[in-house]
């Protein structure tokens, strides 16, 4: 994930899509369904406790990816970028659509492997809000999306025991795996690193 600008705001997420300035690179992303539905998401996931002014999310095609790439100047392998200046998150197309399956009753994965990848994209999205919303180390960024995995998969439409096992399945897997700058021994229920909300429910 690219991140441009220093200056961090205090809180955590409200997300809207919005048009983007055709400067920008590319042709500039409309609200498709996908974009109307992570936005809601992650404005709503946590919004009680870690409130914020509103952040741009958009997802890309692979065409306009590479052109928003170059003109922002990092490599279009990377799938994401967090712009501080404008208060946006970028994905590519395929971020997107990794979490959008969510939504599809027949497009859950089956697979331990394929609820693993989701989850931590799911995960991934969360920490990306909570880096324009306050987070001011690694390990805080990566604690608050963990905590969050749970409450965004039950508004994009996953049942309670179907989020339930997505934050599990990270705290349980691919939490243990960071390493010791993205993670923190304050990361736990009641820690400094706790946010504090209900409908997480920690592990």
């Amino acid at each position: 994930m690219i991140k441009r600008a220093l200056v961090l705001p205090v809180a955590l997420l409200t997300v809207l899509v919005t048009a983007f300035d055709a400067g920008a690179g590319g042709t500039p992303p409309g609200a498709s369904h996908t974009d109307s539905l992570l936005s809601n998401a992650a404005s709503t996931a946590g919004a009680s406790a870690l409130p914020g002014d509103p952040i741009q999310v958009a997802c890309w095609s692979t065409v306009d990816w590479k052109k928003f790439a170059a003109s922002h100047h990092f490599r279009s392998s990377i799938d994401g970028y967090i712009n501080y200046d404008e208060m946006s998150i970028d994905l590519t197309t395929g971020r997107c659509d990794a979490i959008a399956v969510i939504e599809k009753t027949s497009g859950w994965p089956a697979t331990v492997h394929g609820q693993l990848r989701l989850s931590n994209e799911l995960q991934k999205l969360m920490t990306d809000a909570a880096w324009l919303r306050g987070a001011d180390t690694k390990a805080s960024a990566e604690c608050y999306g963990l905590q969050l995995i749970r409450p965004v998969a039950r508004v994009l439409g996953a049942t309670s025991a179907r989020a339930a096992k997505l934050s599990l399945l990270y705290w349980r897997y691919l939490y243990p795996k960071k390493s010791r700058q993205y993670s923190s021994s304050e990361c736990h229920k009641g820690g400094q690193l706790d946010i504090g909300l209900v409908s997480a429910r920690w592990p």
